[in-house]
């Protein structure tokens, strides 16, 4: 017996319904008050297990258990932003998953139609040819052989221009297993949508069936199969129409396309997996630095029953084996709470206990006396930092790619960096921190001050609101981080928010008068004060309450180890001090005069290794 004959294309069992309370509790949050399905069950097995929840927007939460915090965003769990970016790139992954001895499909990196022609001709074999970036089976071609078949698929992979992965095609079934490097939690099969017959139904009337069934499921609730024209091709390539009456017990495929949200069903199937397949999974994760949890999907072979590691993902979909259409349903939204409760800091104290930052005997750059603010961007500008600083301390420094770092020294575990960020990032975090505005919403929360805001669609209203306010504005897209902010004053030829997506929303921040410094704080201190004047003299008692508010900031974001926190005195002397933004990715290379602090306690936060007896003494 194959795979295929344990695990046909179509399930003749019937769906699962979810009529119960929960199920449509779940479903009216998701329709009425727009919330993620993937942080609601997240947000469910928290409270359950005793978590209070607060929600800021319809994608975050923060849950709360005794001095414990977990920030909820999606489906992602104990992921990490390096992983993530690892596993992206599948030319880097599939070489870290061969290094480490997990089995994935023969095949390699072809830059141009003849080198995906060549890889072919190698192999022997019909091919699969894919992106080497990005996901959700875009681009993909499966099954190829011919010379202009195999252009053909260069051709459509190839648009972001970096090369595509050809892998040898393996018939099989493919399953999607969310795992950690310990143990799998679930495994579903991505099936074709399609309806079974009843005698007296049309194939529309039995969509429309079947649909009404997915409203009722958590998971597929605003997922409906359409009826589109790939319906009427699909249909029709099997002599079929939209009005054909199926005879009862017959089941057809009504979609060539198998996601989830285009109309395919989730079949979950951890218990009729063997052992080998979900050890194969756990190996792949644990194979990926800084990877704790994520999906694999894997390949099992019809011929010899063997599986091979396709590709692995961060924020895999938690829900699809919650509520699965087809198959028993398990509870990966408990085991992904108590792992992220489990990895959550304790935060005993509040800001107000972080160490004091000491002034320096006298304003100086960032970076070097002579040199004064930094010429290239200051995230840019501080991992080239990095790079030397780890070096100088005996580790050895290799870049993987323009954002990944790898630092290895005797004695040490590697170290793994996307960017600046360490393993002590998670996916979560680094996600937050590129929506501005939520990060607005968390502070708020938080008590923390921040300026004035306004969502804006058109250059005529910012530049209204920008004359009403008599201040210049910090201009953020909704869907980017402070680091993309513009700073507006009065001409919308000079900004690249507003010349952007036509109607886009972007978020207009008053950029408040006063002191603007940039402090670069952990949970518990800060490590440097800079700002964009070499002849402000800021004082102790300025360092140090600003360096409150900006541990404050950091604290507020559950699981954030340090940020690069932006906050403004004001003029007025009665207003508070605030935050203007947070990022990890500072850009802006003006504020290079430090006033507090140290680029070596900087440097040293950011590596995430143990402060030299020196720099200790002097925080």
């Amino acid at each position: 017996m194959t795979i295929t004959d344990q695990f046909p294309p179509i399930v003749p069992d019937p769906p699962n319904t979810y009529d119960d309370s929960e199920s449509q509790f779940l479903v009216a949050e998701q329709i009425e008050r727009g919330r993620n399905i993937g942080t609601l069950v997240l947000a469910r097995s928290a409270e359950r297990d005793g978590a209070s929840v607060r929600w800021y927007g319809g994608y975050t939460a923060v849950a709360t258990k005794g001095s414990r915090q977990v920030l909820l965003r999606g489906h992602m769990c104990t992921d990490t932003a390096t992983s993530g970016l690892l596993v992206k790139d599948k030319v880097l992954t599939k070489g870290i998953l061969r290094d480490a001895g997990v089995s994935t499909p023969k095949g390699g990196l072809a830059q141009t139609p003849e080198d995906a022609i060549d890889i072919q001709r190698r192999l022997g074999c019909a091919v699969v040819v894919k992106p080497r970036f990005g996901g959700q089976g875009k681009g993909v071609t499966v099954n190829v052989e011919t010379p202009p078949e195999i252009t053909e698929a260069f051709r459509q992979a190839n648009s972001g221009r970096r090369g595509v992965l050809v892998e040898e095609f393996i018939e099989g079934v493919e399953f999607r297993i969310i795992a950690s490097p310990e143990e799998s939690f679930g495994a579903i099969r991505r099936l074709l949508p399609h309806v079974e017959g009843d005698g007296i139904s049309t194939i529309r009337a039995l969509i429309d069936s079947k649909n009404h069934v997915r409203r009722l499921n958590p998971n597929n609730c605003k997922l409906m199969i359409p009826v589109d024209n790939t319906t009427r091709r699909h249909l029709g390539r099997q002599g079929l129409e939209l009005e054909t009456v199926l005879p009862a017990g017959t089941r057809v495929t009504v979609r060539n396309v198998g996601g989830i949200s285009s109309g395919g069903d989730a079949s979950e199937c951890l218990d009729l997996l063997d052992s080998a397949t979900k050890e194969l999974a756990s190996q792949a994760i644990g194979a990926v630095p800084t990877m704790d949890w994520g999906g694999a999907d894997i390949l099992v072979s019809n011929e010899t029953g063997w599986g091979y590691v396709l590709e692995l993902n961060t924020n895999a979909a938690i829900s699809n084996s919650t509520f699965p259409v087809y198959g028993e349903p398990k509870d990966v939204g408990t085991s992904a709470w108590k792992r992220m409760l489990s990895r959550a800091p304790l935060d005993l104290h509040d800001a107000s206990t972080a160490s004091p930052v000491r002034n320096t005997v006298a304003v100086s750059s960032l970076f070097s006396p002579e040199s004064g603010p930094p010429r290239k961007r200051l995230g840019k500008q501080l991992a080239i930092e990095l790079g030397h600083f780890l070096q100088d301390r005996g580790w050895r420094v290799e870049r993987k790619s323009a954002r990944i770092m790898r630092a290895q020294r005797v004695g040490n575990d590697d170290k793994w960096f996307n960017g600046l960020m360490d393993e002590r990032f998670p996916a979560s975090v680094s996600s937050l921190l590129r929506r501005h505005h939520t990060v607005r919403q968390v502070l708020r929360g938080a008590g923390i001050s921040i300026p004035r805001a306004i969502y804006m669609s058109d250059p005529g209203s910012v530049h209204e609101y920008w004359d009403r306010s008599q201040d210049d504005l910090a201009l953020v897209p909704r869907d980017r981080g402070w680091a993309r902010r513009d700073l507006y004053q009065g001409s919308p030829a000079n900004s690249d928010v507003l010349s952007g997506e036509s109607g886009a929303k972007v978020l207009a921040q008053q950029v408040v008068s006063g002191v603007h410094l940039q402090v670069f704080a952990a949970r518990s201190r800060v490590m440097a004060v800079v700002s964009a004047d070499s002849k402000f003299i800021l004082s102790a008692d300025q360092a140090h309450n600003a360096g409150i508010v900006a541990t404050g900031a950091v604290r507020a974001i559950p699981g954030l180890p340090w940020a690069v926190v932006d906050v403004v005195i004001p003029a007025t002397h009665h207003r508070p001090i605030m935050v203007e933004g947070m990022t990890v990715t500072p850009r802006a290379s003006e504020f290079g005069y430090l006033h507090a602090g140290s680029l070596e306690a900087l440097l040293e936060e950011i590596a995430g290794v143990e402060p030299s007896r020196q720099v200790a003494s002097s925080l």
